[in-house]
């Protein structure tokens, strides 16, 4: 449930055009600012994990060949091929969480831009030997 809450400063001897344009400024809503941010630390989190797991099953894979295991025309013994057949899955896995965390990202970019905004508007009042400034918006 959202209030409208209005506030009034009593200015003694304050000069302001009687018909001023008021002031608005907008705001993104804090809530959705904050989920964005979320999202945003989950997708960079998983798109680092995804780069690391990637790069450990590529280390993996090629220490097949390095330990004998696997010939540079890549043909592998029992134990070779089973190295490299964890090594792949291992990178498969690693690309999933690589764009599980771009999806987040994509997230968190659409959270924020699609935000509403909050006004807060500044509007001047002029008495004859007094004024005023109210604050009024959505809080």
């Amino acid at each position: 449930m959202m209030k409208r809450v209005v506030v009034a400063a009593l200015v003694v001897g304050l000069v302001t055009p009687a018909f001023a344009d008021p002031a608005v400024k907008t705001e993104r809503r804090r809530s959705h600012v904050v989920a964005s941010w979320t999202f945003a630390g989950i997708g960079a989190t998983l798109v680092a994990a995804g780069v690391i797991t990637g790069r450990v099953a590529h280390d993996k894979y090629y220490d097949a060949f390095d330990n004998g295991s696997c010939d540079a025309e890549r043909r592998c013994d029992i134990s070779g091929f089973d190295q490299t057949s964890k090594a792949r899955t291992m990178g498969d896995v690693g690309t999933g969480i690589g764009l599980a965390g771009v999806g987040f990202l994509a997230t968190a970019a659409i959270v924020y831009l699609v935000a509403p905004k909050d006004s807060v508007t500044v509007t001047p009042a002029v008495g004859e030997n007094q004024g005023a400034v109210v604050l009024s918006g959505r809080f």
